[in-house]
This record gives structure tokens, sequence and C-alpha cells, in this order.
């Protein structure tokens, strides 16, 4: 991947090429974009330089796009898209989530939240995959490697807490609202 040049293209660039080909036309797509023509103009001079490819042509008062332009439309347009899709996210529905996911505990653990932790799947996330493995096997080199996705080891109440008692309090409500 050349990551130096993708530094000197923008979302700009994609989006300002994106319009101008759907327009051809420097002032439509300025007023599709909210900007000034010349700024539109100025954008697509930097993408030629960048591309090294006129990308647009004058023919009489019209712009056509350039051979390469028209081949890499399909490209920027499923770029675009993706990015979009990225900023445009649907609100997470757990009962729709149909994935995957594993989580490791102790054995002494496992006879305390399984039943509860199963119950709780079956109930908010019907459609999804629930794994429950021994920490034995599966500890905290499984957890790194993404093997698993979370490990629950409960705290020993009668010993002091090693993290700052507001987020255990919180961790610990959830926890015990599992049994």
């Amino acid at each position: 991947m050349d990551i130096e040049g993708l530094t000197r293209v923008g979302f700009k660039h994609l989006l300002a090429l994106h319009v101008m080909l759907d327009t051809c036309n420097v002032t439509k797509a300025a007023e599709q974009l909210s900007v000034t023509p010349s700024s539109v103009s100025k954008t697509i001079t930097q993408l030629r330089e960048i591309l090294d490819d006129e990308l647009f042509f004058r023919d009489g008062t019209s712009l056509t796009p350039t051979p390469y332009a028209v081949e890499i439309a399909p490209l920027i347009h499923s770029m675009l898209a993706s990015m979009n899709g990225l900023l445009n996210q649907a609100r997470f529905e757990p009962s729709a989530f149909e994935g995957r996911f594993s989580l490791s505990m102790r054995e002494s653990t496992f006879e305390l939240f399984a039943h509860s932790l199963a119950k709780l799947s079956t109930d908010y996330i019907p459609k999804a995959k629930l794994n429950i493995m021994t920490k034995a096997k599966f500890g905290f080199g499984a957890l790194h490697s993404g093997q698993v996705d979370f490990i629950i080891l409960p705290h020993d109440v009668s010993q002091p807490p090693t993290i700052p008692r507001s987020w255990f309090g919180k961790l610990y409500c959830r926890m015990s609202s599992c049994v």
C-alpha cells in the first residue's frame, strides 16, 4: 500500500471527482458540494496532478471525462458508498445481531454465570452464537489473539479492589444482575 501517495488524496478530492463525473459541470458540482466553482476547479486540478491525468477535457461548451476518469468512476463510487456506510451506520439492535462472540471464564464462575448468560443471550440476542470456554484453555493469550472476545473474572470480595471503585461498582452491578 502506498501510504505516502494516499496521504496526498483527500476525501474532498474523491467527492469532487464523483460529483463532477455525475454533472460534468463545475458550477453544478459546486452547488451540490456547497462550495464555489473556483474551489471545485482547484480540487480537480490538484487531483489531476496526483493522478497524472487530465480527468476532463473541454468538448465545445461541456466537459467530458477522460477514459481514465470513466474507468475509475465505479471505484470512486464504491469507496464513497463505503465511507457513507461508515458515517451512517444504523443503531445497533442486539435482537438483529447474527454474529458470534465468545467468552472464557473460570470453571467455578461457569457454575455461577453460564445459565444466566445463556438465558440473557437467548432473550436479547436470539440470532447470535455464544461460545463459552474455560479460562484454563482460553486465557489472556486467547483474548489477545482474538480467540475469545472477553473474559469474565470475578473479583474476590474479601480482597481489596485492584481497580478504581467507581468502575468496579458499575461492572459488579451489571454482573450481579445476571445472577
